[in-house]
């Protein structure tokens, strides 16, 4: 269990991580908004990450990652969840990494290694942290955002992104998540087919799928 200074603490970098939210969102060349409706449950998910503007370089090392999640049933049960992270990036795309979760149940904070990647119609993104879970347990995650847009013609790609999240703490409690989005993009706007997996639990695992459509756009 974390001690009030614990506590403070978290408080404390969750202030100050959505203050840097609030400041890189207004300075954000395009803010993507992704609506998914699916065979059980229909969401929203606004994700993004980019570097800090930096007066004497063309990229500074600092980076901002923000997602905001919120779904629903279709009998009124709500979901949402809330990630920031603050990264220094090195050269070679290895970084140091920090992360706020704000949840239904809870605070997360974590701390480890990130690692950036942004070819000419792709980019990997990925960290691997440790810290408190929500329920006060010592925990490890592994994050994978895989992102590929290769040009189809005429001002049209195909747009493909994989996500991927591992997560198992000290009790043997895990979560483990795949998001596939398969479709196409022309002018800021993407659609196609979305499929999402989930599985949970400690010696057995439990399997939760929600397939359907998405349509996203880069405002």
């Amino acid at each position: 269990m974390l001690n009030n200074k614990g506590k403070k603490a978290i408080k404390k970098t969750t202030a100050i991580l959505l203050l840097l939210f609030c400041a890189e969102a207004t300075r954000a060349q395009s803010l993507p908004v992704e609506i998914m409706g699916g065979h059980k449950r229909a969401g929203i998910d606004v994700l993004w990450f980019r570097n800090f503007s930096s007066p004497k370089a063309t990229t500074s090392p600092w980076l901002f990652f923000h997602r905001t999640r919120a779904s629903s049933n279709y009998h009124g049960q709500t979901s949402f969840g809330v990630t920031n992270a603050l990264s220094y990036n090195f050269k070679k795309g290895i970084g140091i990494v920090a992360t706020v979760q704000l949840l239904q149940n809870g605070v997360a904070a974590k701390g480890g290694i990130q690692f950036v990647k942004v070819f000419g119609r792709a980019s990997l993104f990925s960290w691997v942290v440790a810290g408190n879970n929500t329920d006060h347990f010592t925990s490890g995650d592994w994050f994978v955002l895989l992102r590929w847009t290769p040009i189809i013609k005429n001002n049209w790609n195909w747009f493909t992104q994989l996500e991927l999240l591992s997560s198992i703490d000290i009790e043997s409690n895990k979560n483990f998540v795949q998001r596939l989005r398969l479709g196409l993009s022309r002018n800021r706007w993407q659609f196609g087919l979305a499929l999402d997996q989930t599985q949970t639990g400690s010696n057995k695992l439990s399997t939760t799928g929600n397939n359907g459509l998405f349509l996203r756009k880069e405002f």
